[in-house]
């Protein structure tokens, strides 16, 4: 038996678009449609059976009745494979979900709320799943439920969090899920792909989902027989999140940086998602407006969010020399004469940007 193990597409989604604008909000849903498409396209050209989906399929409160429609009609391209779906905390089987918002395709299977077991006799396989029905669960409540082998092949489908303890997301731990008698365990809620052994696994999304979700982002492919478990990673996303770190001096125009960072970007990829901390030093005088920064980026096509690690350049010998008779300058011979420790040399940073923002507003 062949099977994707996948989840938290999250369709409907978009990444901050009051930073980013609408017309990147616009495309990331689309990106996320044609992912979904791409998903049972490999489906189709791999004699996949089953396309397991461990919650989050869509985002509540986001999602639009259009999306849905084109979701439905993507899945109905499943030639062979069922798409199996167990609702997770961003798509709980509420009251008027939207699971009941229209009908599905004959392809698509929805679990049912709470514990359940779903069988597919032409596999001699059997899916156990559990479907919320809230948005938070923060009590272990599947302690008592200890899904048996009912096929040859028995799979877990569970939106849980197994890494954090306390949690709010359905607490599950691992030694549980390790004595129960599953051929595999598909997990959904954590966004990048996560391995607690080699039968138990998080699947991650297929695309990030926020600029912090580094690494590579897809599925897995499961084939299943009487050899045993064999996995490989399919990579989906269209766009990566880059974590970089960049060093700048006092001297550097932000306009340089501004052109570094674009040059850094069209050579790692344009449709990137750049999470930038910025080190080293600025000019006291003139310090970073890194909003500013990433406004102007942003019309250049990069796709970033800034953060400001440097710390002020000061010309302590002209400053104490222009405040001579001041407190600025009374601070700056107080660090004077001796070699400065850590500590002191942020306190004098510190200090130094205080009565500096005082004298300015002074002005």
């Amino acid at each position: 038996m062949r099977f994707i193990h996948t989840g938290d597409w999250h369709i409907g989604k978009t990444i901050a678009p009051q930073r980013y604008g609408g017309d990147f909000s616009r495309q990331r849903r689309r990106e996320l449609l044609e992912t979904a498409e791409s998903i049972v396209r490999f489906a189709n050209e791999n004699q996949v059976d089953l396309v397991l989906c461990a919650g989050d399929l869509f985002h509540d409160g986001h999602v639009r009745m259009e999306e849905l429609r084109d979701l439905n009609s993507i899945l109905s391209g499943l030639k062979q494979a069922k798409f199996v779906v167990a609702a997770g905390n961003h798509d709980p089987l509420l009251p008027d979900n939207n699971y009941e918002r229209l009908d599905w395709c004959p392809q698509v299977r929805i679990a049912e709320a709470g514990c359940s077991s779903m069988v597919f006799p032409e596999l001699d396989c059997c899916i156990h799943s559990y479907g919320w029905t809230r948005m938070e669960e923060s009590v272990p409540i599947l302690g008592h439920w200890l899904p048996q082998k009912q096929a040859k092949y028995d799979i877990l489908l569970l939106h849980a969090d197994v890494l954090t303890t306390p949690t709010k997301y359905l607490p599950v731990t691992p030694n549980w899920l390790r004595a129960l008698p599953m051929d595999y365990i598909a997990l959904g809620h954590i966004h990048q792909a996560v391995v607690l052994d080699q039968h138990i696994r998080y699947c991650g999304s297929p695309e990030p989902h926020n600029i912090s979700e580094t690494g590579d982002h897809g599925f897995w492919l499961c084939d299943l027989d009487e050899s045993g478990l064999r996995v490989q990673k399919i990579i989906t996303a269209q766009r990566k999140c880059v974590r970089k770190r960049m060093e700048i001096s006092a001297t550097d125009a932000v306009w340089e940086l501004r052109m570094a960072i674009r040059s850094m970007a069209q050579a790692e990829g344009i449709k990137n998602l750049y999470d930038i901390e910025l080190c080293g030093q600025h000019s006291a005088e003139d310090p970073l407006d890194v909003e500013n920064l990433r406004q102007e980026l942003l019309s250049d096509g990069v796709l970033c969010q800034l953060k400001d690690s440097t710390v002020p350049d000061y010309d302590l010998q002209r400053l104490r020399q222009e405040n001579a008779n001041n407190l600025l300058g009374g601070f700056i011979r107080s660090f004077e004469g001796r070699a400065l420790s850590e500590q002191e040399q942020l306190a004098l940073d510190i200090g130094l940007e205080a009565l500096l923002q005082e004298m300015r507003k002074q002005q």
